[in-house]
């Protein structure tokens, strides 16, 4: 995302869905009030998002349905021993 550019998350029409904002490199703000920097994310769920760059910033969104069933079973789910 280049610094100083403005965008809105994409409508999500599915009332189950959450999304998951990852931020790899860059610094930028979700409705003037958060500031988020590399390695940090946020979870969205039920809220109009605007996100401003305030450097050039490299990102990635994740949407999921949460009333969908899931593999917890992963390398990194709850980071388990056994």
């Amino acid at each position: 995302m280049s610094k100083n550019t403005t965008i809105e998350l994409p409508n999500i029409e599915n009332t189950d869905s959450i999304a998951l904002f990852y931020v790899f490199n860059g610094k930028i703000s979700i409705n003037d009030n958060l500031t988020l920097r590399k390695k940090d994310s946020v979870i969205i769920e039920d809220e109009k998002v605007d996100i401003n760059s305030e450097e050039l910033s490299d990102l990635v969104l994740f949407i999921t349905d949460k009333s969908k069933p899931y593999f917890d079973g992963g390398m990194f789910s709850r980071n388990r021993n056994k």
